[in-house]
C-alpha cells in the first residue's frame, strides 16, 4: 500500500506529511528490507530537521532506534532512542513516542546483556502504561521484564513475563511478537511441547502477512523444536531459511543466535541429550551417518562463530551462555583445560551482566572440574 502511494505522496506539496509517509513506510519494512527502511527513515528525519518539526523527528528517531537495533548497531540505536525520549517529554500527549522508543532501547539492552537496566525500563514502562491506561505500553513492560529474566537465566520468569505480555495485549502484532519469545522461553526451559503451538502460529501468521520481525526468529526456534521431536532434516532446513534471512537483512544478533543454537544442537548429539532420543535418531539414519561422527567439530565451529559475531556487536546476552555451553561440551569430551577456560569466561560475562542464575550454574560447573 505504501509503495503504490509513494509517487502520490512525493507529488503533494506538503513536506511534513511526506516525512511522516516516509517514516511509516520505513517502519513497516523493518526486518523485511532493512536497507530501504534505513533510507526512508533518514529521509524523514532530514525533512523533520529541515522544518524543525519535533513530531516528525521524534517518530523518525523512534523507528530508527528499532532498525538500528535490528542491525545490531547499538550505539546509533541508543543515540536515536535518546533523541526520541527527549522529544516525548515535550510532546507529552503522544504516548506512542515515549513507549515505542523506550521499548526499542530496552531491546538494545536485552541484546547487549544489561539485566539491571532492563528491569528498570520494564518497571518504568509498566508504571507509565498503567498510569495512562495504555495497553501497548503495558505489554512492552511485561515483555521487557521477561527479557530481563532471560538474561539472568531465570527461564520460568522469562515465560511468565511473556505470558503476561500476551494476556495484556489487544493488538495482533504485539500478540504475535509475544508468542515468538514465549516459544523461545519454553524452548530454553526444555518445554518443547508447550513451545510448538505458539511458534507454529507465529510462523503461519508471518508467512501470510510477511511479518519477518517476529516470523524469522520463530522459524529458528520452531526448527529447533522439530529437531528435538525427531524431524531433523525439516528442522535444519527451517533453521537455514531463517539464517539466510538474517544474513540478507544484516540481523547480526540473530545470526549469532543461530550459530549458538546450531552449536547447542550438535553438542547435545555429542553428549547424548535426552531431548534427542534414540528412537527419533533412528528415523533419521541418513543424518546420523553424515553428521554424528563430526558433531563435536561442528559444535565447536558453531560456538566459535557465535562468540566472534557476539563479540563484534557487543551482545553479551549471547556470549555468556555460549561460553558456558561450550565449556560443558569440553567437559563432556574430557578436555578439562579448555572447559575451565570457557567456563571462566562465562563467569566473567555473567558477573558483568549480573546474571545470578547463570552465574550459579557456571560456578558449579567450574567446581566440578577440580
Amino acid at each position: 500500500m505504501f509503495e503504490s502511494h509513494k509517487e502520490l505522496a512525493e507529488a503533494i506539496d506538503d513536506q511534513e506529511r511526506l516525512a511522516m509517509f516516509y517514516a511509516w513506510y520505513g517502519f513497516v519494512l523493518l526486518s523485511e528490507d532493512n536497507k530501504n527502511s534505513m533510507n526512508l527513515l533518514q529521509k524523514a528525519l532530514e525533512i523533520g530537521e529541515k522544518f524543525s518539526n519535533q513530531k516528525t523527528i521524534g517518530y523518525a528517531c523512534t523507528w530508527l532506534t528499532w532498525v538500528c537495533c535490528d542491525l545490531s548497531r547499538y550505539d546509533e540505536a541508543l543515540q536515536y532512542g535518546a533523541r526520541a525520549q527527549k522529544i516525548s517529554k515535550v510532546v507529552e500527549s503522544d504516548h506512542y513516542l515515549y513507549f515505542k522508543s523506550l521499548g526499542a532501547i530496552a531491546m538494545c539492552h536485552w541484546q547487549m546483556g544489561d539485566s539491571k537496566l532492563l528491569y528498570k525500563i520494564g518497571k518504568d514502562l509498566l508504571e507509565y502504561g498503567r498510569r495512562h491506561a495504555n495497553i501497548r505500553c503495558q505489554t512492552m513492560g511485561h515483555a521487557t521484564l521477561g527479557g530481563a529474566n532471560s538474561l539472568v537465566g531465570d527461564y520460568p520468569g522469562f515465560i511468565d513475563g511473556f505470558k503476561e505480555a500476551f494476556d495484556v495485549s489487544a493488538d495482533t502484532m504485539y500478540n504475535i511478537t509475544a508468542k515468538t519469545f514465549l516459544g523461545m522461553a519454553y524452548l530454553l526451559n526444555d518445554q518443547v511441547q508447550e513451545a510448538e503451538p505458539h511458534l507454529k502460529e507465529v510462523v503461519d501468521f508471518s508467512k501470510e502477512y510477511e511479518f519477518d520481525f517476529a516470523g524469522m526468529p520463530a522459524r529458528l526456534f520452531l526448527g529447533t523444536v522439530m529437531i528435538a521431536q525427531g524431524n531433523i532434516n525439516q528442522g535444519f532446513k527451517m533453521i537455514d531459511e531463517a539464517h539466510q534471512s538474517f544474513i540478507r537483512e544484516g540481523r547480526k544478533y540473530y545470526i549469532a543466535l543461530t550459530e549458538y543454537t546450531l552449536g547447542k544442537i550438535y553438542s547435545q548429539i555429542v553428549e547424548g541429550s535426552s531431548s534427542i532420543s534414540p528412537l527419533n535418531m533412528a528415523r533419521n539414519i541418513g543424518f546420523l551417518v553424515k553428521n554424528v561422527p563430526f558433531a563435536d567439530k561442528k559444535a565447536d565451529a558453531h560456538f566459535n562463530n557465535a562468540i566472534e559475531i557476539a563479540a563484534e556487536i557487543g551482545a553479551k546476552s549471547i556470549s555468556g551462555p555460549v561460553y558456558l555451553d561450550w565449556g560443558l561440551l569440553h567437559k563432556a569430551k574430557k578436555r578439562k583445560d579448555q572447559a575451565r577456560e570457557c567456563i571462566s569466561k562465562a563467569i566473567e560475562l555473567f558477573e558483568q551482566c549480573e546474571a545470578e542464575v547463570y552465574l550459579k550454574q557456571a560456578n558449579e560447573a567450574l567446581e566440578s572440574l577440580q
